[in-house]
């Protein structure tokens, strides 16, 4: 049996959602929101707010979101792509992550794998600190780092085969800070076609 449930709320609403499977699709929507998910896969579109993610297995995409997200999976994919937001943090064990957005001054945004691709691209425009490391796994960069401009030097580490395993140091003059982790995933830090 399959129930399918369509709810109009006022724009600023706070929502609480539930549910194992499926999919949950929120559109407008001004307000704090929590999601705990098994399987179900979320599509977020020009909502505003605080937004917690837990989930087992589901992926998100989150287009035109703006404010703060917290967000958590086993085994999901998380998508973010056009975010306002200034403050994110993300973390999947086995799940890939995007971020295709602007890097907001002051903002903190961490993104964590155990593996899976993490990719986040940027403009010329973007200013940022950026810490990338993979332990087992490879660092792409196509970011214009120099050595960050809060007296640390820019550095990366080689693998016996040329491929970066890490890199630290600033993007124009670091306004936001970008933290990239993995076990073993591959990490790119890639230019956004204009």
């Amino acid at each position: 049996m399959q129930t399918d449930y369509e709810i109009n709320v006022p724009t600023q609403t706070e929502l609480q959602v539930r549910t194992n499977s499926g999919n949950v699709i929120v559109d407008s929507v001004h307000g704090d929101m929590t999601f705990d998910t098994v399987s179900a896969d979320l599509a977020l579109q020009d909502v505003e707010g605080y937004l917690v993610i837990k989930s087992i297995g589901g992926s998100l995409v989150c287009t035109r979101c703006l404010g703060r997200l917290d967000a958590n999976s086993i085994s999901g994919n998380f998508q973010l792509v056009q975010p306002v937001m200034d403050n994110v943090r993300v973390q999947t064990s086995s799940g890939s992550i995007l971020f295709d957005g602007s890097f907001e001054s002051r903002g903190i945004y961490v993104l964590k794998n155990y593996s899976g691709t993490i990719e986040v691209r940027f403009s010329s425009n973007d200013s940022f600190d950026v810490k990338a490391s993979s332990l087992y796994g490879n660092v792409i960069n196509q970011a214009p780092v120099i050595p960050d401009k809060h007296k640390t030097r820019a550095s990366h580490t080689q693998q016996s085969n040329g491929m970066v395993r890490s890199l630290l140091g600033s993007v124009n003059d670091g306004r936001a800070s970008v933290d990239l982790s993995s076990f073993s995933g591959t990490i790119k830090i890639l230019k956004r076609d204009q």
